[in-house]
């Protein structure tokens, strides 16, 4: 399958993921979930990229979905959790506010428009999955410790947030 079939295929089911997020946010009053399915979303495109591609089985392509898809989890699993615990989004709650009767609309164009952000986003896995180049190379390996640096980097500072949060004299702060 061309390449570019892929990723119209990719973006169109994020585009129903989507909708159907946004059926939900608004029977649950809860916007800020589109933050979480955005995250989740570029991990199954990372994902669906791997597994539809007809770039051959290489360790490239799936260290790269992996990768992708370990961040997704990480980080669409850290805002599920803060954002179950708490009540609408203040900054989803201002725009339906300002929105008014209009904000049903908008908040499914607001949501179209992060799957399309997710869709743009993905095209870097795309690319890097068709790599036909011999791995592995000096960009493999610099793409590696930059993500090893990065994740690592992310749950020091998930783990200083959650310290942050716990310490009662911090209570309205921001971290």
């Amino acid at each position: 399958m061309h390449p570019l079939l892929i990723w119209l295929l990719g973006w169109f089911m994020i585009a129903v993921i989507m909708l159907v997020t946004w059926y939900f946010s608004e029977r649950m009053s809860k916007a800020a979930i589109v933050d979480v399915i955005w995250t989740y979303s570029i991990g199954l495109l990372a994902l669906f990229y791997a597994l539809t591609t007809a770039a051959p089985e290489t360790t490239r392509k799936w260290l790269v979905a992996g990768v992708t898809l370990l961040w997704s989890i990480r980080l669409g699993t850290h805002l599920f959790f803060r954002i179950s615990k708490e009540a609408e989004d203040k900054r989803y709650a201002a725009l339906k506010r300002d929105w008014g009767s209009e904000a049903g609309r908008k908040m499914l164009v607001f949501f179209q428009q992060q799957g399309l952000a997710d869709s743009i986003l993905s095209l870097a896995v795309l690319v890097a999955i068709l790599n036909p180049s011999e791995f592995p190379s000096l960009f493999d390996f610099l793409g590696i410790i930059l993500a090893i640096i990065s994740l690592a980097g992310e749950a020091v500072s998930d783990w200083q947030l959650k310290q942050f949060k716990a310490d009662p004299a911090n209570r309205g702060k921001t971290c």
